[in-house]
């Protein structure tokens, strides 16, 4: 008999998300100092599928201390770049894991099914932050969120994260850093329709997401979308 996943149930993990979040809170309110523009984008309701680049770990706890949902967050299965004493908050959370294979196939089911249900979605088009330099410039990305949005049809907002790879560096200097996170408007949804080819549809789709995610970020962060 072939394996069949479960269906995820959204919200959930109750019990462990909303104190993850009031420590997510606690830590941008004393360790960085942040600067969020255009929070009244934020929806009140779902679906809504967040995109956003992907400059550091922190980008994620980010969303967690600011947004009113329990989102879900796909993230990168072996997580290169975290801190070793910080992996257990993304897989507390219960971040849907994204590599190559069978996980990323379950991950992207489970993405569309938190849909499905109104739910929230954030997911890092950017993909792992392995061998990123210490000033970081947006990259081409992976077409998983296109895939999602042309699969689930849900509304996008794209957000744009800068000054997150400074946090640890400016905390082992005994400062705090300046990270400025800027909302952009919702846009979307995206379908595919009869007679469009799949791949280049996605591909499509791929290059909207990354040029509204780009264009939240200052000039010099917009690597190959300047």
């Amino acid at each position: 008999m072939p394996n069949q996943q479960k269906t995820i149930q959204y919200p959930r993990r109750h019990l462990i998300r909303w104190p993850l979040k009031l420590v997510a809170r606690l830590a941008v309110k004393f360790l960085i100092k942040l600067r969020i523009e255009n929070i009244e984008n934020l929806p009140k309701e779902g679906p809504l599928m967040l995109v956003g680049n992907h400059f550091a770990f922190v980008d994620f706890v980010i969303i967690l201390a600011k947004t009113p949902w329990l989102v879900e967050v796909l993230g990168d299965y072996e997580m290169p770049n975290v801190p070793g004493y910080l992996k257990w908050i993304p897989r507390a959370w219960g971040a849907l894991p994204v590599n190559q294979g069978i996980a990323s196939r379950h991950s992207l089911r489970a993405a569309q099914q938190v849909l499905e249900q109104n739910g929230f979605v954030m997911v890092f088009p950017e993909g792992r932050l392995a061998d990123r330099p210490k000033n970081p410039v947006l990259s081409e990305g992976n077409p998983g969120a296109a895939y999602i949005a042309l699969r689930s049809g849900p509304p996008i907002l794209p957000i744009g994260f800068d000054g997150t790879y400074d946090i640890f560096p400016s905390l082992a200097k005994g400062r705090r850093a300046n990270v400025t996170v800027r909302i952009g408007e919702p846009f979307g949804p995206f379908h595919l329709e009869a007679g469009q080819n799949r791949q280049e549809r996605i591909n499509e789709v791929h290059e909207i997401i990354m040029k509204k995610i780009a264009a939240l970020l200052p000039p010099e962060r917009r690597g190959v979308y300047s």
